[in-house]
């Protein structure tokens, strides 16, 4: 199930561009045993606490952060920045490929689109999509 969410790396990279939606899980890095450099995935035990509390959970610390789901990234990309994304196979069934594309009004090209390609799986394609938008939103601000 930790595959559906986006990477610590990317999770922190969400918060630091205004990312601030409820979520399912989250990354720690301020407990015992963890450290900055291993944080825990770890799914929320109170689903009631995210909705008052959002990004700012009360155990969080600086390294902290929410875990969305890449879908939930998609949407908030599409609906807050107009970032819209298209994840296409290509190949034959034994060596598919993969590629995405985003669009929209805020990618500083004349054409307003950017076309990357080959990856070897959808999760892979969807991941570097994300850390796309992410850069995308980063140029921007």
């Amino acid at each position: 199930m930790e595959n559906l969410f986006v990477t610590y790396e990317q999770a922190l990279a969400l918060k630091q561009i205004g990312f601030d939606e409820p979520c399912l899980a989250y990354y720690s890095c301020s407990f015992f045993m963890d450290t900055e450099d291993s944080p825990t995935f770890k799914m929320w035990e109170i689903l009631s606490t995210l909705k008052e509390n959002k990004n700012s959970f009360i155990f969080f610390l600086k390294n902290d952060c929410t875990a969305p789901i890449k879908q939930q990234v998609f949407k908030w990309g599409r609906e807050k920045h107009n970032l819209h994304h298209k994840i296409m196979s290509h190949g034959d069934w034994d060596n598919l490929q993969y590629q995405y594309i985003i669009s929209g009004t805020n990618i500083p090209e004349s054409c307003h689109m950017y076309f990357f390609v080959d990856a070897n799986s959808y999760e892979q394609a969807e991941s570097a999509c994300i850390d796309e938008i992410i850069k995308i939103i980063q140029n921007k601000k």
